[in-house]
């Protein structure tokens, strides 16, 4: 019973933190007229062929400093360079209780910032496909309004929980990221079969795994401040990306939401409200509600 209790103040405290983060990203978008970008990318930080390998672009969560009483550390980040230069070591690794959630455990090496609340990158596999592709409220090389969002900012989910990695490459654990899987089903809004094949296949390839998922909140890459709804909630396969080698999880992938609630997680959809989203949910309306602008009929879940 005192465990149980426990649980629902940290579920109640998360909830809360969702709250936040959803006000944060209206009071962003009466600013600027629009959400935060899901990466932004400065000169700096884009290589010589110029090309979406420009990974090491800020987060939508570093946009979101200034509405989160955090804008002495907004103030100490050099946006004119990439997350992880020199200048920026110690901003980012600032761990902040808005992006935490109390029932997840935080790396334990003292380098990281962790979060626990990506933005959704809608049905699709992530940065790399085709534009129109690009179904979330979060997406790369656009900003999403008010006014994008046709399904209704009630039906959109706008960010939900992840699980932290251990930031230990020695054994696997939720959190961690699976790498090298292919997926060659559809990259928009895979089917029921194929997000099964595409789990099982993951399953067997957890050897090959990195542990640093949720580790920064100050990158714009899945697993770290973005997620997918390819997949339901708490899926029972490892969260996986298409790349071999990428440390950072830019690539393509399955990045559902997860958390350490039992059932299922909580979700902050884009008009702001914080619901509880079951585990159990039906793959079809989940992927309805990650979706802006499909014209779905989401349905109850």
């Amino acid at each position: 019973a005192v465990q149980q209790a426990r649980e629902a103040a940290r579920r109640t405290q998360c909830k809360n933190n969702l709250k936040q983060l959803g006000i944060a990203l209206h009071n962003y978008h009466d600013t600027f007229n629009c959400f935060p970008p899901a990466h932004i990318r400065t000169q700096s930080a884009i290589p010589a062929n110029n090309t979406l390998t420009g990974w090491r672009g800020f987060s939508l969560h570093s946009m979101l400093l200034p509405y989160i009483e955090q804008t002495a550390l907004y103030t100490t980040l050099d946006f004119n360079s990439y997350f992880d230069a020199p200048q920026n070591t110690v901003g980012r690794r600032q761990r902040l209780p808005a992006f935490l959630c109390p029932s997840d455990t935080p790396m334990s090496t003292a380098e990281t910032g962790n979060n626990s609340y990506p933005g959704s990158m809608g049905t699709n596999l992530g940065q790399y496909v085709n534009q129109a592709f690009r179904n979330g409220v979060f997406r790369f090389d656009v900003v999403t309004r008010m006014r994008d969002i046709n399904d209704g900012t009630s039906n959109s989910v706008a960010l939900g929980e992840q699980l932290m990695g251990d930031n230990n490459g020695a054994a696997y654990r939720a959190g961690d990221v699976v790498r090298g899987i292919a997926f060659n089903g559809n990259a928009q809004r895979p089917t029921q079969a194929e997000v099964d094949a595409y789990g099982v296949a993951c399953q067997a390839g957890i050897g090959n795994h990195h542990s640093h998922g949720g580790r920064d909140w100050a990158i714009g890459m899945p697993a770290q401040t973005l997620f997918n709804t390819v997949a339901v909630p708490n899926w029972r396969y490892p969260t996986c990306q298409t790349c071999v080698g990428c440390g950072w999880m830019d690539s393509q992938g399955f990045f559902p939401a997860r958390s350490r609630h039992t059932g299922g997680v909580q979700i902050c959809l884009a008009d702001g409200s914080v619901r509880f989203v079951s585990e159990n949910v039906d793959l079809n309306v989940w992927q309805n509600v990650g979706s802006i602008n499909g014209g779905e009929v989401t349905g109850d879940y």
